[in-house]
């Protein structure tokens, strides 16, 4: 039929297939109107083709329940009437398609054919029997070209269009229920040798259009929609429970058993159409909407979290089993999801179960982990995590929990407890001064005491937007009973302006993180180096000696361990200086803190591969063998907090990095958890050893002479050397220096 001139009416259009028919004409742009039962004479006179699906199904939502025996003949029966009687008057209408249903034939053991005695089992069957009646008489009467497509079972599930409304569940809308969230491994069904026709909706909808577009055929035909297979009901559920990747048992609630299926051959002949989905792929095509989840550890969190989806009954997640390598733990049933295999079976698992998303349940176990399972992943799957173990100790493992993967679970290490309030409660009352607070580290800093009980918390730093930008965030949060904050714009380099904010402030601390760190570019400049990190510390700690400050924390650097850059040179005179400071004043406690890098921080490998890899560039590394330590800057600080409560006087404290990491594979697993491929969509540059760097950093001079601190993951590293010792060491720097 030509589209020229063309305007179809769909009765129903609010319905399951009505409402799916109407979104199908919009994409072939076929413009159509929506037939209101309310307002039945409201017709356009250039309705040219009438699609008749208004009627009530056992599925029928309403808003009292079940459809009554009663409504059945009132809406199928007596509204059909009505729309026929204003249809007389359209004369321009040229096709009619009736939409009607396999239950005017009942049942029977054999596919039906359109000429097979209607013997309708139900109410509804025979009420369908006399519309379809109606439709037959009006279409002689008026010489109408028209078919009444006989639809046999709809893979899919109706939709409610108002709130409050209910009604029986499809076939596929219980097997979905039970196999959903609130899945308890106990399927009921009435036979498992009942034998039904699915056909897809997609299908459908191609009939009911191919119906309005042919030629052949007389002016009135019954036509069979469906597949042509008969599938029993037990081999749809064998269907269901495999593509979910569930055990189950069945319960049947019958003895007897009924079988419809469609004689399709009409429909192939006049309307050139037969269905082409299989039930599991239209199974397949329905629970993909559904994102398919494979939860790596089947442990407390992991055990939580399922039960957490079953709760919230979410419709967005189909939980398709775990992986754990646990032994014990294989081929087991956890909340009725299967253990499947173990983290070295990923690749095979999410090909044959098609897994969309990992969801690392364990990532307080270490990196060991996470980076175990980012480089088995293929691309296209993506990879989430739960926080902490925190979550699973507080009993909050729940989806608002789990996050995409950070660049610090490719680091991290186990969770441990911190000791936040310890952290406060010796920081009460006290006045710190953070110099290089606006900095990364020193940032940090800041938050952490602004978290605490400290009387005030003084910000000392150059960089201008640094500072306005930390008290614009911290201002904001209105709890009670913060530190007051105070900020100055100054460079420790600036004695007289250090000089200036002690004696405006009875300062108790000072943690001392302003520092030029960037080692290439040090080497580069070489005096500014000294005039910050080592000049600038004089500055700081002769004015804490003057002005009798108690504590005095140097932030260090792995760098200033056997020195091969004028960085870590200058870094390394300054941990001499602190401690030289030390010997002089006795009653104080001047110590410093050396830690290798930390995430995030300015100048650091993340941004620059994050960069990177956001532009499509290629990523670049210095040397293939070359590794760092990492850590991230709040585990750092608060690391550095705890130092200074435990520290004595002229102590080297040093942070336990864990193990070395190695920058390549850091850089591709990085790629990986952003969907890329390394060297395919990503290439990896090595660009070569900038000066100043090492393949490998060092954490101390004497690894026999490091000792365990009262708090885990503090050693110390030196202690107080004597006068002269200080002196030949710094005098030896100093010529390596130069």
């Amino acid at each position: 039929m030509e589209m020229k001139g063309r305007r179809v009416l769909i009765t129903g259009g609010n319905g399951f297939l009505g409402g799916a028919f109407a979104a199908f004409l919009r994409k072939k742009a076929v413009p159509y109107v929506l037939y209101d039962r309310k307002d039945p004479e409201d017709i356009p006179s250039d309705i040219t083709e009438v699609v008749h699906f208004a009627g009530l199904t056992p599925y029928s939502k309403t808003k009292k329940g079940t459809v009554h025996d009663d409504l059945y003949h009132a809406a199928n029966v007596e509204e059909t009437k009505k729309l026929l009687k204003v249809l007389e008057k359209h004369t321009a209408i040229k096709r009619l398609v009736h939409i009607g249903s396999a239950a005017e034939y009942g049942v029977g053991p054999k596919p039906f054919l359109e000429t097979s005695r209607e013997k309708p089992v139900n109410v509804y069957g025979q009420s369908k029997v006399a519309q379809t009646a109606l439709i037959k008489e009006f279409a002689k009467k008026h010489r109408i070209k028209t078919q009444t497509l006989r639809i046999f079972n709809v893979m899919g599930f109706p939709k409610q269009s108002s709130p409050g409304l209910t009604g029986r569940p499809t076939l596929f809308e219980a097997l979905f229920e039970q196999f959903g969230p609130a899945f308890t491994g106990e399927i009921k069904i009435g036979s498992k040798r009942d034998v039904r026709d699915l056909v897809a909706l997609e299908d459908i909808m191609q009939a009911i259009f191919a119906a309005l577009e042919t030629k052949k055929g007389g002016r009135y035909e019954i036509i069979n929609i469906g597949s042509g297979r008969g599938t029993t009901l037990g081999d749809m559920v064998k269907i269901f429970g495999s593509l979910v990747n569930k055990e189950y048992t069945i319960t049947e609630g019958s003895k007897t058993f009924t079988c419809s299926i469609a004689n399709v051959a009409k429909a192939k002949r006049l309307l050139g159409w037969e269905a082409t989905t299989t039930l599991e792929e239209g199974v397949r095509a329905l629970l993909g909407n559904k994102k398919r989840v494979l939860i790596v550890g089947a442990g407390v969190a992991g055990e939580m979290l399922v039960k957490e989806i079953k709760k919230e009954n979410r419709t967005d997640i189909l939980v398709l089993g775990f992986v754990d390598d646990d032994k014990k733990k294989q081929g087991k049933l956890i909340s009725g999801f299967k253990v499947l295999g173990t983290v070295n079976d990923l690749p095979d698992i999410i090909e044959e179960k098609s897994i969309e998303q990992v969801l690392v349940s364990t990532p307080s176990i270490g990196k060991e982990m996470v980076n175990q399972v980012t480089s088995l992943l293929p691309v296209h799957v993506s990879i989430k995590v739960l926080p902490s173990v925190s979550s699973i100790i507080l009993g909050k493992v729940d989806f608002s929990y789990v996050r995409d993967i950070d660049p610090s679970d490719l680091v991290g290490r186990p969770l441990i407890k911190t000791e936040q309030e310890r952290i406060s409660q010796k920081a009460k009352g006290k006045t710190f001064l953070v110099t290089g607070g606006a900095g990364s580290i020193g940032s940090e800093i800041v938050r952490q005491l602004y978290d605490s009980k400290a009387k005030c918390v003084i910000i000392l730093d150059s960089w201008e937007e640094g500072i306005f930008n930390m008290l614009e965030a911290l201002r904001a949060i209105k709890d009670a009973d913060r530190p007051l904050l105070k900020a100055y714009i100054g460079n420790i380099r600036d004695r007289e302006r250090v000089e200036e904010i002690l004696k405006n402030h009875r300062v108790d601390v000072i943690v001392h993180a302003a520092a030029y760190k960037h080692v290439p570019l040090m080497e580069e400049n070489s005096d500014e180096a000294y005039k910050t990190n080592y000049l600038g510390t004089k500055n700081v700690l002769d004015l804490a000696q003057k002005y009798d400050i108690a504590d005095f924390v140097l932030v260090s650097t792995d760098k200033a361990v056997n020195p091969s850059s004028v960085m870590g040179s200058s870094k390394r005179k300054a941990e001499l200086l602190v401690q030289e400071f030390a010997q002089k004043n006795p009653g104080k406690r001047f110590c410093a803190v050396r830690f290798g890098n930390v995430l995030n921080s300015s100048g650091s490998v993340l941004p620059i591969f994050l960069r990177q890899i956001r532009a499509h560039s290629a990523v670049t590394i210095t040397h293939a063998d070359m590794t760092r330590y990492f850590m991230s800057i709040p585990e750092a600080v608060s690391l550095v907090l705890l130092s200074w409560i435990i520290a004595k006087n002229g102590q080297i404290l040093l942070l336990d990095m864990g193990e070395p990491i190695k920058i390549l594979d850091f850089a591709i697993n990085l790629i990986r958890i952003h969907g890329l491929e390394p060297y395919i969509d990503i290439p990896i540059t090595i660009t070569g050893i900038r000066p100043g760097e090492k393949i490998h950093e060092e954490l101390t001079y004497d690894k026999n002479k490091l000792r365990k601190s009262i708090v885990p993951r503090i050693y110390i590293a030196e202690e107080i050397p004597t006068v002269s010792k200080v002196s030949k060491e710094r005098m030896r720097v100093k010529e390596k220096s130069i």
